[in-house]
């Protein structure tokens, strides 16, 4: 055997372990996600050389309304979705979130419109709350709290602004996030989210320093092409939606309170 065909050999086998290895985590996948539909293939991909799209297969048209389709999109992608009504609801399904998780400790941003909320939830789930918590002590904190500026419907993304709040270690680091958003700020498309950004910042202002794009758990398979969960970021993604007007959300996207400081972008 001649020293190519032996590191082919070689090679060969590696893939074969790997593969043989990322089938369960395969199988997961398929169990916790619907395959694409005709209508995803027709939402996502162009339409080539004006050629029309196929009409043999009958087509279900993803939900109009943008908040439905931020929760269909979000939900594809292992996120999930509650939509609460008035303070008391906001802090019960809090509390049921961190009893599932088993959280000891809770990190919170600094977001001061909803610390009162938080406070209460992680009284009755029994969680200890840590406020401006240092990098260093989120390793040690099970659940992250924070606000999201916008959402993005056609992706099921979430948009944080750093301009508003300090919240992009609290949803990165502790392995479960939980993200508040009021249900009036939805947008269509990326575009449209980046144009409510720079619109939200005054003239002559840099509208943020970073912006975080959060599209469910934290996900990556770069590592022949094993799929992994919460490698890089959480492991689950919970999304609160607050109707609008609701007085424990108010609008998370005006009067931004401080700049990032150095070193949390």
């Amino acid at each position: 055997m001649t020293r190519n065909e032996e590191a082919r050999r070689s090679v060969l086998a590696a893939i074969r372990r790997r593969l043989a290895e990322s089938a369960p985590h395969d199988a997961a996948h398929a169990q916790r996600h619907q395959p694409p539909t005709p209508a995803d293939r027709g939402m996502s991909l162009p339409v080539l050389n004006g050629a029309a799209p196929s009409t043999s297969v009958a087509v279900e048209p993803l939900p109009r309304d943008p908040l439905e389709r931020f929760r269909y999109r979000l939900e594809a992608v292992a996120g999930t979705f509650t939509l609460v009504r008035g303070s008391d609801a906001l802090v019960a399904e809090l509390e049921r979130i961190l009893r599932s998780a088993g959280a000891r400790r809770v990190a919170v941003s600094e977001a001061a419109e909803i610390r009162a909320v938080v406070e209460g939830a992680c009284e009755r789930a029994g969680a200890e709350l840590i406020i401006d918590a240092s990098p260093r002590d989120l390793f040690d904190c099970d659940v992250g709290i924070s606000t999201a500026q916008w959402a993005i419907a056609e992706t099921g993304t979430l948009v944080l602004e750093s301009r508003l709040e300090r919240h992009r270690f609290v949803s990165l680091i502790p392995r479960v996030h939980i993200a508040l958003l009021r249900a009036d700020r939805v947008c269509e498309t990326l575009g449209d989210a980046l144009q409510r950004v720079r619109a939200g910042a005054a003239e002559g202002e840099v509208p943020s320093a970073a912006i975080t794009l959060i599209t469910g758990p934290s996900r990556t398979s770069d590592i022949e092409l094993t799929l992994a969960i919460g490698v890089h970021g959480p492991q689950e993604l919970h999304v609160v939606v607050v109707e609008p007007g609701d007085a424990t959300m108010p609008d998370a996207t005006a009067n931004p309170t401080h700049s990032q400081p150095d070193g949390l972008t």
